[in-house]
């Protein structure tokens, strides 16, 4: 799905499956976020679902994982947006971050972006 400028993304759409329980997780939401804007090295955790409907009626999510980010977040965009867009984007070959490591894809890496309309203002 693409984003139509009236909408934000809510979350990122891929089963996982753990390996040690078996349990799979299709939807994926940004729990927390920390950027350090002088380094430009940034932390995601991100909270997995079931599916986005278990999400949207406060369910529990089933697991949580740890991602680092790389790189200075445009200037007046949405921050969610930057972080979700960076957690999925496609990576190309001999890639390297600002320290000069190979970039290596991650479980949603290339994963389905979900959107949403805008909330209307109050």
């Amino acid at each position: 799905m693409s984003k139509d400028k009236n909408q934000i993304i809510v979350g990122i759409s891929r089963e996982i499956v753990d390996t040690e329980t078996d349990s799979s997780a299709a939807f994926h939401v940004i729990r927390y976020l920390s950027l350090d804007v002088a380094s430009g090295f940034h932390s995601v955790t991100v909270d997995s679902y079931v599916r986005k409907s278990t999400f949207d009626r406060g369910g529990r999510a089933v697991g949580s994982m740890q991602f680092n980010l790389t790189g200075k977040p445009p200037r007046g965009s949405d921050i969610q947006d930057w972080a979700y867009r960076s957690i999925v984007a496609e990576i190309e070959a001999g890639a390297i971050d600002s320290a000069g490591a190979p970039v290596l894809a991650n479980s949603l890496t290339g994963a389905d972006l979900v959107y949403a309309d805008l909330p209307d203002a109050v």
